[in-house]
């Protein structure tokens, strides 16, 4: 299968999982799940969350995820960090080089990792990544797929 007839396979998953009524811990693991099958060269992938009032990485597939993401949570700034900050998608291409986040790189590089891409999850035009966000995964589904570009709505409608 091509990468888009797979980018749009685990967006219509997606799209099912989403308006079920699984919970929200159980919807974000999805969520990680399909990025990974949905981007090729992925190995895995986290999401950094507010959780009892500290960032920490509540949903990954792969217990590496965690220990990689410390580096900048106790260094209080990296990818991840800067994406929900900023709201624009984080990419580093190279672990092994020098750049932002030194912290966060040795520790993705001392694990294997060379690259890494950090995506904000936007909702009513604001980064979040916070557990208090007490919409279903329904309504949070409908609200992303009512800002997404015309070619994915065209993908969730197809389903």
């Amino acid at each position: 299968m091509s990468e888009d007839g797979e980018a749009a396979e685990s967006l219509a998953a997606l799209t099912r999982f989403l308006v079920g009524d699984a919970t929200m811990h159980d919807t974000l693991t999805r969520v990680a799940e399909l990025a990974v099958k949905a981007v090729p060269p992925a190995a895995f992938a986290g999401l950094s969350m507010l959780v009892e009032d500290r960032v920490q990485t509540a949903v990954f597939t792969d217990p590496t995820s965690p220990e990689i993401d410390q580096a900048q949570y106790d260094a209080g700034d990296g990818p991840c960090l800067a994406a929900f900050r900023s709201g624009v998608v984080t990419e580093i291409p190279s672990t092994v080089t020098d750049g932002p986040w030194p912290e966060f790189r040795r520790a993705a590089a001392a694990h294997g990792i060379l690259s890494t891409l950090s995506l904000p999850m936007v909702v009513e035009d604001r980064a979040v990544f916070d557990c208090g966000d007490v919409r279903t995964p329904a309504e949070l589904a409908r609200d992303m797929l009512a800002r997404a570009p015309e070619s994915i709505r065209r993908l969730f409608a197809a389903e």
